[in-house]
């Protein structure tokens, strides 16, 4: 009798496995179809700006250690992208190197097996093709940037980007306002029209 039992929890361990494997097939199935249309209205969209070249005041007296002291940085010109990499832009580059493996263009230090998916891709959030793609690391991120012929910003020229050269704490101002940034509950990318940087960048 207790074989019994055991073997019945067995098979009913590996129904709810099957049955939560086909519902992941069907999810991924929906969700290639979502990406393929929005990364059609997505290119014809999301550009970049242009920063022009100057100095600004980088870092912050009144902030963390790491931020002092407040200086002069000057900087050449360089774009930056206009919004955040979305889960359809992600799915594109995982797609592509799920069936190239072409890790020519990763960083040279990039851990053995490295795929590039981010951390629970199977999770509802990542069918939302709007919604700015989360838990990726620095190699996910050094690897997508090149693949798109890009690159990542340096830590200067991000913070350039969101305050622009008037020593502005936030990309809006100098006042706290949880209405004009992406917190909580997630929504798309560019919801926050108020929310823009100086040179036009969202949600930084």
């Amino acid at each position: 009798a207790n074989d019994i039992t055991e073997v019945q929890s067995y098979i009913n361990v590996l129904k709810n496995a099957r049955e939560k494997r086909q519902k992941v097939l069907d999810t991924f199935k929906g969700r290639d179809e979502i990406m393929k249309k929005a990364l059609t209205e997505q290119k014809k969209k999301y550009d970049s700006v242009l920063v022009p070249a100057g100095e600004f005041i980088m870092g912050s007296d009144e902030a963390r250690e790491d931020a002092f002291p407040q200086h002069k940085v000057y900087l050449d010109a360089f774009e930056m992208d206009r919004y955040e990499v979305t889960n359809a832009q992600y799915w594109e580059f995982l797609n592509n190197m799920k069936q190239t493996n072409d890790h020519s263009k990763c960083a040279k230090d990039e851990p053995s097996g490295k795929d590039h998916t981010p951390r629970f891709w199977d999770n509802e959030y990542y069918n939302v093709p709007d919604y700015p793609v989360v838990r990726i690391d620095w190699y996910d991120a050094y690897a997508y940037a090149a693949w798109a012929g890009k690159r990542l910003p340096s830590e200067a020229e991000w913070e350039k980007a969101a305050r622009g050269t008037d020593e502005r704490k936030w990309p809006w101002g100098n006042t706290w306002n949880s209405e004009k940034c992406n917190i909580g509950e997630p929504k798309p990318i560019g919801s926050f029209e108020e929310g823009k940087s100086p040179f036009g960048c969202y949600d930084m």
